[in-house]
């Protein structure tokens, strides 16, 4: 009997390093949960040493006050009665504003207005002045 040759299969390309790639980052991705884990049960083992600051207030209290001012030049409303605090509006030289209050923070008088929707905002007091009537 005569032998039947079999048809050559295609043979398939292997993707060269896909499956050490993988093995790699799986055993990585291990390593890092576990130092993670071996971190917080060594925070959570030693005691907590703890100092008390003593509570120093920089600002104090707001002044209430129910008037209206003028705005000098261009100003930028702030969120806080902070030079570095967040930016919430401006309005325009010569805007009339009602001040609600006063405070002195960072060695600075900042005065609390009231921003369009019943919102407050700070200016410093150097770009406010008094009405002239």
């Amino acid at each position: 009997m005569p032998k039947s040759k079999r048809p050559k299969r295609a043979s398939r390309k292997k993707k060269s390093g896909s499956t050490g790639r993988i093995v790699i980052f799986l055993f990585l991705a291990l390593a890092g949960l576990y130092a993670a884990h071996l971190a917080i049960v060594s925070l959570e083992s030693e005691p907590r040493k703890t100092t008390k600051l003593p509570m120093v207030s920089t600002a104090t209290e707001i002044v209430r006050l129910n008037k209206s001012m003028v705005l000098t030049r261009r100003g930028k409303i702030l969120s806080q009665p902070a030079i570095k605090s967040g930016i919430v509006g401006y309005f325009e030289k010569g805007a009339v504003l009602k001040v609600t209050g006063k405070i002195e923070k960072e060695g600075i008088v900042w005065y609390r207005i009231v921003r369009y929707g019943g919102r407050y905002g700070y200016l410093p007091s150097f770009a406010l002045a008094e009405i002239k009537k």
